[in-house]
């Protein structure tokens, strides 16, 4: 594929894609929009390494950024020695990258797998380390020179324990030339596992990713001889000791110097001394340079206290002595000890002065309006505290970190990208990491490549992910100061640690206070005082919509007291029953009147509940709302409700009296439709001779009256039990008895339309706690209803005793209901049929008694309809408590 073709991703791209993941073939690797590695296979971290999260090289990441949206091309660079070839996955999704070999040259047969075995068929040691010299591989040859297994070689500063104590420095300084200047060459000595002293020369050279890649080239084995042993112990206990040595020749030249003198003044200044004579090594005072020469020509010892820059600028007073050295009886040279002076004083104790930052840090953040300023405010209090040069938040960006100074002492330079890249990739995904000249520390080496004396780099989560609070002391300072000791780290630790979760909490306040002020109720927190009025600690500006009084004023205390200025007269006790029961610790509400300064009235509504309080005792957090126009809505309903009712009742009680007034006349004129029946057939048996047409208009008028008087019962009932003069008895009912009755008063209609009743009734005889009277009148309303509505076919009666009630079903196999009805089938004056068209006489009180009466009863009553199949009501009837009574099996009637 050449590198001007340009095609999109299709799906096919994507599935072949997505196989490369586990390849051995070919690297890959996935791309976050941010530009950190989401993924990568292991070929991918072997050719790369890349490790997930990590920022992807800048080049790299520059090339993708310029692929068109779901395209894939390859790229203008390779990496790790492979070519590469990026997809874009859409807008926003970020990329894929597959790495794999270039092709050989033409008529070049490359060997299969040659490549990948050529470092570890290597006849040399070769090894990669970090920047800090912590190893990250190494081949088999490693191993086989110096003894040691590949797992303790791999993850430790290796070559800085195992060479001989002399050649630590050199090496050190060998790696640090290397990452600055890309190679450095440097003869090392070291003993291998079985204490054999071996030489050789290493080459260094700076690979991928800041890593230092290694090729030691052996020299000859040197027998461990005794005398090789006590020059190794001495020198081992020279680098151990407390006072800085430096040793010079017979001409006055500095060959070595130990740990401790590089810990005082510095790695970069003795190295500046290395191969000079003492007069022109940098900053040496003339004082010792003319006792260096004096003791070299008489042979004597010579104290001086001598004055030295460090390599931080820092000027200091140590005092050295100059001592001669023979070997063999020939003068040696002589060797300088350096002491820093004796003092009395203690070291100082760090915790009080952080525990007084930690509570500025509190104080801040409990007082100011922004969280930029709480955060500058923690900057300057850390910087102060540890003592520091500067403070940086340093957050990652697209082209590497986004830092500011916060805080810092003076006007200080800026510190370049590459500088904070080279401390990521040491830091990786740790939460601290710490630089300064303590060769223990993982950040050692970062001290001396970059322009930082000492430094330590703490995330906040609270500001990003993956920011970090940089604390940093630079070498411009002239005063001498001491390092941070392990203390002083801790406690800087946990005040960053302290500001971080101030900041969390700031964050979460500014939202609550945010989200508090979309919502139109007013809230508030406040505790209530000794003379029953509430001090206010927070409140939300609505508050002045609602009081008239803006929330300043309540908080100071310059607002009129709330009960006894807000709250109206005839409402204050009950807003002190309510402060009264949250002092409790338990939860209130409460609706009461206040007077605003407007004079106007409002109704408001509070919720509140309690919480502790810092000090002890118990505070309230409330919500308060006007409800002045809902309160008055509700009079006006309650008004429209009370006026509807009254006028129900008025109704009900006409219904009623008509009903009383309406009954006696069409009993007489029922009674007399029956005398005249009882005459016309006396007549006839007589022998005399009845018109038909009487005996129609006799049986019409009969027919009439008694529909008449039915009709007028229930309107009675109805308005009855409306009006609340219905009474009813609870006595045990027999079910089946009042069941079989009612069946039987339908026997002569059943007969009339042809139809068939089925008594299925349970065989335990259950009885119910009701009144047998009005239990009748229900059964006998859902038969009537069953015969009026079902043509033919037949009508079920069930019977089910349960545990607590008894179940009565009432099924039929008539017109059946609607479903859109059957919610209105229990309302008075209803039938599913227009007036205008009805088939069936009827005014739509029958379902609409039994309802009621049931409601009386205790019981319920349901319905299951199907149009033009049938329906079923189900009543469902309180029980008597106790023992039940079996009785004898009842046979299943049929009756038509």
């Amino acid at each position: 594929m050449s590198q001007s073709t340009v095609r999109p991703a299709s799906a096919e791209t994507t599935q072949a894609v997505e196989r490369l993941v586990e390849s051995q073939e070919f690297a890959f690797a996935e791309v976050a929009p941010d530009g950190r590695i989401h993924a990568v296979n292991p070929f991918g971290r072997l050719c790369w390494e890349w490790e997930e999260r990590q920022p992807l090289p800048e080049d790299v990441h520059m090339a993708l950024e310029g692929l068109p949206v779901d395209g894939s091309e390859v790229l203008p660079i390779q990496h790790g020695g492979l070519t590469l070839t990026g997809i874009r996955r859409g807008t926003a999704g970020g990329w894929v990258i597959v790495g794999y070999e270039p092709p050989p040259p033409a008529g070049h047969v490359l060997d299969q797998g040659a490549f990948d075995d050529l470092v570890g068929r290597m006849p040399v040691a070769a090894l990669r380390m970090a920047a800090d010299g912590v190893v990250v591989y190494g081949n088999a040859a490693v191993s086989e020179e110096t003894g040691y297994e590949i797992d303790e070689i791999r993850a430790s500063r290796f070559w800085q324990r195992t060479l001989l104590p002399a050649h630590v420095e050199p090496f050190e300084n060998a790696l640090r030339d290397a990452a600055r200047r890309g190679s450095a060459r440097v003869d090392v000595a070291f003993r291998a596992a079985s204490g054999v002293v071996r030489e050789g020369t290493f080459f260094l050279y700076r690979g991928e990713g800041y890593h230092i890649e290694g090729v030691l080239i052996p020299g000859p084995e040197t027998a461990a001889s005794p005398v090789d042993a006590r020059a190794a112990t001495l020198i081992a206990v020279v680098e151990q000791g407390a006072d800085g040595i430096a040793l010079l020749d017979g001409d006055g030249v500095v060959r070595y110097a130990n740990h401790r003198i590089r810990e005082l003044l510095g790695i970069a200044q003795i190295e500046s001394w290395l191969s000079r004579q003492i007069g022109d090594a940098p900053g040496i005072d003339p004082a010792l340079a003319e006792a260096v020469t004096l003791c070299l020509q008489t042979r004597k010892a010579r104290p001086v206290d001598a004055q030295f820059v460090s390599s931080a600028g820092r000027e200091c007073v140590l005092s050295t002595t100059v001592i001669p050295l023979t070997v063999d009886g020939q003068p040696a040279g002589c060797a300088v000890q350096f002491r820093a002076p004796a003092t009395t004083e203690r070291p100082e104790d760090p915790t009080a002065r952080f525990q007084e930052a930690a509570a500025m840090l509190r104080e801040v953040a409990a007082t100011s309006p922004d969280l930029g300023i709480v955060l500058d405010a923690a900057c300057r209090i850390v910087g102060e505290a540890a003592r520091a040069d500067r403070v940086r938040v340093v957050v990652p960006s697209v082209a590497g970190s986004a830092a500011s100074i916060a805080w810092s002492t003076d006007t200080l330079v800026d510190p370049t990208p590459e500088q904070d890249r080279e401390i990521r990739f040491v830091i990786a995904d740790r939460d601290l990491l710490y630089i300064g000249p303590d060769p223990e520390t993982e950040g050692h080496m970062l001290a001396e490549m970059l322009p930082i004396e000492e430094a330590l780099w703490i995330r906040l989560p609270a500001v990003h992910p993956d920011a970090f609070l940089a604390i940093e002391r630079l070498p411009l300072r002239i005063e001498p100061r001491h390092a941070w000791t392990g203390r002083d780290r801790a406690q800087i630790r946990k005040i960053v640690e302290t500001a971080d979760v101030l900041c969390s909490w700031f964050g979460l306040d500014v939202r609550y206070r945010g989200l508090v002020d979309l919502v139109e109720d007013a809230t508030f927190e406040c505790v209530v005082s000794d003379a029953g009025e509430r001090q206010f600690s927070r409140m939300a500006g609505q508050i002045e919509a609602v009081t008239g009084v803006p929330a300043d004023r309540w908080l100071s205390g310059s607002a009129p007291g709330w009960v006894a200025g807000l709250v109206q007269e005839e409402d204050r006790p009950a807003v002190r029953a309510h402060d009264h029961v949250l002092q409790q610790g338990v939860s209130s509400s409460a609706t009461y009147r206040i007077v605003r300064a407007d004079g106007s009235l409002r109704w408001v509504a509070e919720r509140a509940r309690p919480v502790a309080v810092p000090g002890g005792g118990t505070g309230f957090v409330a919500v308060l709302r006007d409800v002045t126009e809902r309160r008055e809505q509700e009079d006006r309903l309650a008004e429209a409700l009370a006026t509807a009712e009254n006028l129900a009742r008025r109704q009900t009680a006409f219904v009623a009296t008509l009903s009383h007034e309406v009954r006696t006349p069409i009993g007489a004129i029922q009674g007399y439709a029956e005398l005249l029946t009882r005459e016309l057939d006396e007549l006839q048996a007589r022998g005399g001779d009845v018109p038909v047409a009487l005996r129609e208009f006799v049986t019409s008028i009969e027919d009439r009256a008694r529909r008449l008087t039915s009709l007028v019962q229930d309107l009675f009932d109805l308005s009855s039990i409306e009006l609340g003069h219905a009474a009813v008895q609870r006595v045990p009912v027999p079910v089946h008895d009042t069941v079989s009755l009612c069946a039987s008063k339908q026997a002569a209609r059943l007969r009339e339309k042809g139809l068939t009743i089925r008594l299925q009734l349970d065989s335990r005889d259950p009885k119910v706690l009701s009144d047998p009277r009005r239990l009748e009148q229900v059964f006998d309303g859902l038969l009537s209803n069953a015969v009026k509505f079902t043509e033919t076919g037949t009508i079920t009666v069930r019977t089910r005793a349960a545990k607590r009630e008894v179940v009565v079903e009432v099924e039929d196999t008539g017109i059946g209901i609607t479903p859109e009805f059957q919610h209105r089938i229990f309302q008075a004056f209803t039938q599913e049929e227009d007036w205008r068209n009805r088939r069936y006489d009827g005014t739509g009180l029958g379902l609409s008694l039994v309802k009621r009466l049931l409601d009386l009863l205790g019981g319920r009553i349901e319905v299951e309809s199907r149009k033009e199949v049938g329906s079923i009501f189900r009543v469902y009837l309180p029980t008597v408590r106790g023992p039940v009574t079996r009785g004898a099996v009842m046979p299943r009637a049929e009756r038509g």
